[in-house]
Order: C-alpha cells, then structure tokens, then sequence
C-alpha cells in the first residue's frame, strides 16, 4: 500500500483512512463532502480574544510568531483551540487601538 499511496501522491495514513472506510461502508464512503465550516473563523473566548489584545499592544511589539505562540500556550490554559493565525487580529488591534507616535 505504501508504493501505491507514494505513487498517488497522497501519505499512507491517508490510504489507510480511505481503505478503512471503503471497506466498513463502501463506495459512498470515499465521495467528497463539503466541509460545513467552509468559510468561517472559529470564535475565540472573550477572555483569549482580550488576552490576545493585550499581548497585541505591548511595547515594544511583540514579533508576531512570539504573539502566536503565546497565545497557543494561554488557549491551551484554557482548555481552548487555539487560533491558527493572528494576523488579521494583531494588524488591527495594532492600527486601531495603539495611539500614533507624534511624528507620524
């Protein structure tokens, strides 16, 4: 199975769901399903998503990937999933909430 699945471009672990299924409910099994998140950002907390604000407004900046990492570490706290991406989050909270320098 693994020849065939490098052969396919797709990991065993993969092969193996697909056989697995096709054997326990058939052909069905194998069609593609849309997903029903497709489009959507998954919500945080009102605790994380403040958490994350504040870390956002430090000064000095926090670089963004220490940004993510930490707050993967508070969501986990938390018992929470973690966001997969802040920078949508982070550019915003730093543009509208942080005062401008007088030289700008």
């Amino acid at each position: 199975m693994q020849s065939v699945a490098a052969a396919a471009d797709i990991s065993f672990r993969t092969a193996q769901r697909w056989v697995a299924q096709y054997q326990q409910f058939g052909l069905t099994a194998l069609v593609r399903r849309k997903r029903a998140d497709i489009g959507e950002r998954r919500a945080v907390s009102e605790a994380l998503r403040k958490a994350i604000e504040g870390l956002a407004l430090q000064t000095p900046p926090l670089p963004i990937a220490a940004l993510h990492r930490q707050v993967r570490q508070m969501a986990k706290d938390l018992g929470e999933h973690p966001p997969t991406h802040l920078g949508g989050l982070s550019d915003r909270t730093r543009t509208t909430c942080r005062p401008r320098h007088p030289c700008a």
